[in-house]
């Protein structure tokens, strides 16, 4: 039986949407009279205090936004834009556990398909095949990426692979822990 040596935690969007009531805020405008004007001393309670008018809006940031574009069928080369919005999903956290073969793999020095070196990654080896001047031989080169995933640390090679899966089940990791043997 395998063991467990990685677990991964990851946050996705669930099944059930968000409530109506959750994707909607309140904002508190002041009371304007019929001239258009805000209704300073008259808009006042029997105490003094200021009255508000409070209004229900959505909030957009909870809700996704679609964009639909929509061809004319009397005039060609004519498309009309329509945006929707739905809201959006409660998050719900997955758990996924990992075996000590698979941390191996994400820890050792093989590269993995779709590593993309960072930035401000400087190379430390020739790039390019050359020849040395001192020995008279072809030296090979190393490409960059290679060069980028063999300078990587093993946290930032386990949280490469860990954000991979993440990404692929359309989440983000929210933690994970490694255990010890």
């Amino acid at each position: 039986m395998n063991d467990i040596k990685i677990n991964l935690v990851i946050v996705v969007q669930g099944a059930s949407m968000m409530s109506e009531q959750e994707c909607s805020k309140q904002l508190r405008k002041p009371i304007i009279n019929k001239r258009g004007k805000y209704a300073g001393k008259q808009a006042r309670d029997k105490r003094g205090n200021l009255l508000w008018h409070y209004e229900t809006v959505p909030d957009l940031t909870k809700y996704n936004r679609h964009d639909v574009g929509v061809a004319s069928l009397t005039e060609k080369r004519k498309t009309e834009t329509l945006t929707y919005y739905t809201r959006k999903s409660r998050e719900v956290k997955q758990s996924i556990n990992m075996c000590q073969e698979v941390y191996d793999y994400m820890i050792s020095s093989e590269m993995p398909r779709g590593y993309r070196a960072p930035k401000n990654f400087k190379p430390y080896m020739p790039i390019r095949s050359r020849l040395d001047r001192k020995t008279k031989k072809w030296v090979d080169g190393v490409p960059f990426e290679v060069q980028a995933w063999r300078a990587a640390n093993i946290q930032q090679r386990l949280e490469w692979h860990l954000n991979a899966i993440a990404a692929s089940l359309g989440g983000r990791v929210d933690s994970y822990t490694v255990f010890d043997d």
